[in-house]
Parts: C-alpha cells; sequence; structure tokens
C-alpha cells in the first residue's frame, strides 16, 4: 500500500472580505474541546448560543454568521478556493452548506452545519466519517445522516458505509472521500459525491440494547436559527465500524468526514447529492489535532574537553497517543531567561545545536543514526527569546510507538550563569494509499486533508546551570507510564516510586475484569481481553484519589 505524507504545512491560509469583515480559516490552529462533560449552554436545544461560545458573536451575514478566527479552529468554509467563493458544486442558496463546525466532550461529538437561507422542503444531511483517516470510506464505516426542514428533525439515524466497488474504488482500502487522481481537483472534497451507498443501523427513536445510551451520552438533533442550521451530537460509542463492532473511537481520537446535502427524506445516492463540503482548504474537515506525549526527559552537563566550550546533553522521546500514524520530528528549540555573566556578549555564533534521531533510545549519539545542525533563526537579544530552526528530523509513528531525540548544546564558558531551553516537536498526519502534494490546485493538486500542526505547550525540558535545576528537571519523571497504548500483547507499566499501589481495569461498561496490587513496574498480558476500551483505575494505601488511563486493547 502506498504512503504518502500530508503535506499542506501551513502553506494554505484563506482570507475573504464579506462586507468589509476579513477571515483567516486555518484548519492548522488549535481546536476546542471540553473535559468532561461540556458545561452550560451546550445543549441540543435549538439555540446557536453554545455554538457562539467557541465561534464568536452572530454577524448578521448569512455567507459568515460568525468570525471566529481567533477562537480555534473547530469551524470550516464551504467552497473557498485560492481566495475566492468558487464552489464547484454550484447549489443554490437553499442547498448551500456554506458554515460548519465541530467540537467534542468526553462522552459526545457535536456537529454544527448552515446554509445560505432557509426553506421548507426536506432535505438530508449525511456525515461520512473516517474513523482510521486513511482518505477512504471502507465497509462498515459510520455514517451520521439527519432528515429535517426549517421547522423540525424529522429523523437522527446512524448508519454503516456499503462500499460501490465498480466505481473510484481501491481494493482493500475503499471508496475515495474526494476527488481521486488523475484530475485537476483531484483530493478535493468540494464537487465530489462519494460513490457508495448508506445501510441505516438504527434512529435515535429506535436505539436497540446493544447501542444504549451511557451516563452522559446524548445522539440528538435540533434545528437552530429558524432554520438556517442545524446541530448534533452523536456519542464516541457510535463512532465505530458497525460492520463488525470493531474499531471503536473514544474521546479526543482523530478523525475525517465528508459532509453532503441532499433534497428529500430518500436514501444515500450520489447522483442527488446538491452540495457536498470538507474542510476550509477544500479537503476533508479533521477533528483534532495531531499530538504526542513527552517522557523519559533528561538533562546533563557532559565532561568538558575545552576550558572554553560546554556542552549540555539533552535527551526526551515522544510518543503518538493518538488513533492514527503520525510523522513526528524534532522541531525548533528555543532558549530564553537567559542570566549574562559580567562581561559576557554573546551573539548568534556562540551556539552550538546538534540533533540525533535516538534509534536505540539510549541517550547516546551514535554514527549511524540521523542527525542535523541546527541554525540561529533571530539575532541574539538579551531578555528575548531565540529559536532555532533545522531540517526536521523525523519518524512515522503508528498509535502508542515511540521516538528519541538526543540534542547537544555548546556554548563558550564565561557567558552565562543559566537559561532554558524548551524543544517543540513538529507533528503531522500520515495519510495512506493518497498521492498528497504540497502545491495549489493550479500546480496540480492538493492535500486530501491538510493538517499539520506545531505542538508547542512549553514541557519540556528547562536546564539551568546548577545541579539543583537538573534534579528538578529529573524529577518530572517522578510519575506513571503506561506504554504502548493501544497495546497488543504485554502492556506495560513503570511506577516513579516502590509505594504499593493498587490496580482495577474496568471495560468500557464497567465491569471489572483484573485487579491486582504492586510496588514495582509490571507486565500485564492483554492476550485474554476483547479488543475495546478499558479503563486502569489506580489508587494508593490511604489515599482517597484516584488516577486513571485510559487503555486501548487491539
Amino acid at each position: 500500500m502506498k504512503k504518502q505524507l500530508l503535506l499542506c504545512l501551513l502553506s494554505i491560509v484563506v482570507h475573504q472580505t464579506i462586507s468589509a469583515q476579513e477571515f483567516a480559516c486555518n484548519p492548522n490552529d488549535p481546536k476546542i474541546s471540553f473535559a468532561g462533560k461540556a458545561t452550560s449552554p451546550w445543549g441540543i436545544d435549538g439555540s446557536a448560543e453554545d455554538w457562539q461560545t467557541i465561534l464568536g458573536g452572530y454577524t448578521g451575514e448569512p455567507a459568515l454568521p460568525y468570525i471566529p478566527a481567533d477562537v480555534g479552529s473547530n469551524w470550516s468554509f464551504d467552497g473557498v478556493l485560492e481566495n475566492t467563493f468558487v464552489d464547484m458544486d454550484a447549489p443554490t442558496a437553499f442547498n448551500d452548506i456554506r458554515f460548519f463546525a465541530h467540537t467534542y466532550d468526553a462522552y459526545n461529538n457535536y456537529f454544527y452545519a448552515r446554509r445560505l437561507t432557509n426553506t421548507g422542503d426536506v432535505n438530508t444531511l449525511f456525515y461520512f466519517i473516517d474513523i482510521n483517516v486513511d482518505g477512504f470510506m471502507n465497509a462498515g464505516e459510520p455514517v451520521l445522516k439527519v432528515i429535517y426542514n426549517s421547522k423540525k428533525v424529522l429523523q437522527l439515524s446512524i448508519g454503516q458505509y456499503v462500499l460501490n466497488t465498480s466505481i473510484d474504488y481501491q481494493a482493500g482500502a475503499g471508496n475515495f472521500m474526494a476527488t481521486p487522481p488523475p484530475s485537476e481537483q483531484q483530493y478535493l472534497v468540494d464537487g465530489y459525491s462519494i460513490k457508495g451507498k448508506v445501510k441505516d443501523e438504527f434512529t435515535a427513536e429506535a436505539i436497540p440494547t446493544k447501542a444504549s445510551l451511557l451516563s452522559g451520552e446524548v445522539f440528538a438533533a435540533a434545528i437552530t436559527e429558524d432554520g438556517y442550521g442545524i446541530e448534533i451530537a452523536v456519542p464516541w460509542s457510535y463512532l465505530r465500524n458497525w460492520m463488525d463492532d470493531s474499531q471503536v473511537l473514544t474521546s479526543g481520537d482523530i478523525f475525517t468526514y465528508h459532509l453532503a446535502f441532499q433534497n428529500g427524506a430518500g436514501p444515500y445516492a450520489a447522483n442527488r447529492v446538491v452540495d457536498n463540503a470538507g474542510s476550509c482548504c477544500s479537503g476533508l474537515a479533521v477533528s483534532n489535532n495531531p499530538r504526542v506525549s513527552v517522557s523519559d526527559q533528561s538533562f546533563t552537563k557532559l565532561p568538558s574537553t575545552s576550558n572554553e566550550v560546554t556542552t549540555y546533553r539533552f535527551s526526551f522521546t515522544f510518543t503518538n497517543n493518538t488513533n492514527v500514524v503520525e510523522m513526528v520530528g524534532l522541531g525548533k528549540v528555543y532558549m530564553n531567561n537567559f542570566a549574562l555573566l559580567a562581561g559576557a556578549n554573546p551573539d548568534n555564533t556562540s551556539f552550538a545545536i546538534k540533533a540525533f534521531e535516538d534509534k536505540n533510545c539510549n541517550g547516546i549519539p551514535e554514527a549511524d543514526e540521523k542527525n542535523t545542525a541546527y541554525e540561529f533563526h533571530n539575532d541574539f537579544v538579551p531578555g528575548q527569546i531565540v529559536y532555532f530552526t533545522s531540517e526536521i528530523l523525523s519518524d512515522e509513528l503508528r498509535p502508542g510507538n515511540s521516538v528519541c531525540f538526543v540534542v547537544d548544546l555548546t556554548i563558550p564558558t564565561g557567558l552565562f550563569s543559566g537559561f532554558n531551553v524548551s524543544f517543540a516537536p513538529d507533528v503531522e498526519l500520515v495519510l495512506y494509499t493518497i498521492d498528497c502534494l504540497k502545491n495549489t490546485i493550479l500546480d496540480g493538486g492538493k492535500p486530501i486533508n491538510p493538517a499539520f500542526f506545531a505542538i508547542d505547550e512549553g514541557f519540556f525540558i528547562t536546564g539551568r546551570n546548577s545541579e539543583a535545576t537538573v534534579a528538578e528537571v529529573l524529577a518530572k519523571k517522578n510519575r506513571l507510564n503506561i506504554f504502548p497504548n493501544p497495546v497488543k500483547g504485554v502492556l506495560h507499566i513503570e511506577l516513579p516510586d516502590a509505594q504499593q499501589r493498587n490496580f482495577r481495569m474496568l471495560d468500557y461498561t464497567g465491569r471489572l475484569v483484573k485487579q491486582w496490587n504492586a510496588s514495582q513496574s509490571q507486565q500485564i498480558s492483554t492476550s485474554n481481553l476483547k479488543k475495546g476500551i478499558y479503563f486502569l483505575q489506580i489508587t494508593k494505601p490511604g489515599n482517597k484519589s484516584v488516577e486513571v488511563e485510559k487503555v486501548i486493547v487491539q
């Protein structure tokens, strides 16, 4: 199966003026979500007040009802291409899904869609949801369907995708979710109708026992803004492959989706779709940011080989803690909080940084390991942050896999009594079986899902020229570590100390499946567990607090 990396890389930012108001549609900005249950006023109640909390206030402009550029990238605009409104479906205003959005909490996904104008006619909106993020709809993947008019929702249902193996089909993957190559519009959702069918599983009014809603879950839809808009809630547990009940998504997992708007209340038919919508770059919409977790941080001053320079070595591990394949690389290196010694006059030539991809994760650079030298990006000014860039050292990581890095920082002796160093990884989504170019549509195609996000959450390693600070850095490791996750076989549990702990593993329904006590690191077999989601509860004797870790067994 051919693999290509997504390469939109922040290169497409769309600007368009509507009534003298400017918007910037950037899918690379962080997305807003809610920990636990979404707080009031969130609810499927026919009010758009909840959506305004993340999308900004109402503008009065049907074509651009909100100006949300400064409040996250949860929204998308249909029909924007190369700085111009060009909707290749050419829908009428009644059929034009121009603006849509998504967010989620620990229990549900929330979707919003708005037309340019309303109508009393019956219409159907389909959300084709790609739960394995490969750019194809495969057999059994979920399809959300809502039939409605300007007054009320007539039916909400969840269904499974049925393949069409005769057209726009790739064996082993499924049907394309966007215009397949070769085409001038290749990989664009706008103007392309998915070629398969949809088999309804059940409606919100007749939920079967196997899909019974758990506490906090909602499966509902409501009309908003006098029929212009619609809002929908669907539980995470419904985002699964319904053909074999496999690959259930959980809160925070990444998926992509394609909207299709169809007149009437009949079953899905590609030739009846009047508007298709994806992201604001006209590719697939993406639900969440790619991300990594950081562990095994260490910092040390290397033995001196010269009185003129000092070298500090940093090592750390990035782990893909999502449900999809990512490309994870060492990104920018930041330095700040410089404490200059008397008479010191540093400049750009005072710093040398060399980074290594530590293949065996032993914290030692070796001759066969990829390495790169960093370059000073901005002039050194005391009191300001300076940063360094380089060719990205990166690795393709499957869910639960890790990549280690070692960075050597060399500076002249006698310049500083202290400074801080931070490392910000670069993380990208990887799609399978999709030829993906970074060019614009005029140059021969753009990615099906432009999703590059620089992650800089400031963990990272803070290194001062003192043993006290080194101890503080190492103390950050003083936490429980569980890997790999997702797991297939043996789950490793590393404890930060020798304190006794009680472990209870519960399945998704809350049923206890394993229980044990331990005071040292463990290796737990998962071979006797069914595939799915589990919750590991960890407690210490005499301590009422409970630590909970989600574990996915494959």
